[in-house]
């Protein structure tokens, strides 16, 4: 699990609050990206000359080791409760990406055990998707009022 939060600690040593845009910039968002860095890796050991051809190996491995990881991350993104309604509407843009990334890794481990042109076009259809909702998260991390 990526472990996404922070816990206060009470007492005359206790840190200085961080508000709950500093606590989602730099421990959730840094966790976030830990996470789909290590499970992009992977995919991209697997994906990275996007062949479209049928390959079961390939397909079992994403299954059995890329997809687990992704749904760890996803799991850890979603039971994330955000403080502010600023902070939940950036949040979204990566939950949205995150549930992208899965349907496109679906999508090509299909297309591998199968060798359906179909299930890459898929792929790729959702791959745009979460590539374009990363940005919106970027977009909407930047503007985040601190």
């Amino acid at each position: 699990a990526v472990g996404l939060g922070v816990v206060a600690v009470a007492g005359a040593d206790a840190p200085p609050a961080v508000s709950p845009v500093e606590e989602y910039v730099t421990v959730v968002v840094p966790d976030l990206l830990a996470g789909y860095e290590h499970v992009e890796d992977l995919a991209q050991a697997e994906l990275g000359d996007r062949a479209a051809v049928r390959d079961p190996a390939r397909s079992d491995r994403i299954r059995d080791q890329v997809l687990p990881r992704l749904r760890e991350v996803l799991v850890d993104a979603e039971t994330f409760q955000p403080a502010t309604a600023e902070i939940g509407a950036a949040h979204d843009a990566v939950l949205r990406a995150l549930r992208a990334k899965q349907t496109a890794l679906e999508a090509y481990a299909t297309g591998l055990r199968s060798g359906d042109p179909r299930a890459f076009a898929l792929g790729e259809d959702a791959s745009t998707e979460e590539l374009q909702a990363f940005r919106q998260w970027a977009a909407a991390i930047a503007a985040l009022d601190p």
